[in-house]
């Protein structure tokens, strides 16, 4: 069976000055990604709006599970090789990619990667990092809306 889904996420960020390299938001859950508990779906696009115009790069990290703590908000990321082992994937997002809006910006990506959960489970995990700059958002500064394909 397929079908698809719109799953929107407003993760909780740190008002503070970010770093390069520094977590931007801890792993998120995404739920009910795929359809049942041994299912695959497939991130066909996403669209991240940054209230703050920051328009920095980052990297997106999927994870087929709650990988545990690979850092905390607005600290260096710090992923062991036990928390990796559940890494699906990532997706950068770079400077160029940002439109500019009035006091905002936001990038729309079409992207096709293909993501399985654990055994049990319907959930996808996301966590973001600076990879650029020194950012300051609000706490809810970012939205991200993931767009699935359920296999």
């Amino acid at each position: 069976m397929r079908d698809g889904s719109l799953i929107t996420l407003v993760p909780v960020l740190d008002a503070g000055a970010y770093a390069d390299n520094d977590v931007l938001f801890v792993p998120t859950k995404l739920e009910s990604v795929v359809v049942d508990t041994k299912g695959l779906a497939i991130l066909r696009s996403l669209f991240l709006l940054d209230t703050a115009g920051q328009k920095q790069d980052m990297d997106l990290l999927f994870f087929s599970r709650d990988p545990g703590d690979i850092g905390a908000a607005n600290a260096a990321l710090a992923m062991s090789d036990a928390e990796a082992q559940f890494l699906l994937g990532h997706i950068s997002l770079v400077a160029a990619d940002y439109v500019d809006g009035n006091a905002n910006s936001w990038i729309t990506k079409t992207v096709e990667m293909l993501m399985g959960t654990e055994r049990g489970s319907k959930d996808i995990w996301v966590a973001g990092v600076v990879r650029s700059g020194t950012p300051t958002y609000g706490v809810s500064g970012l939205t991200l809306k993931f767009s699935w394909e359920r296999l």
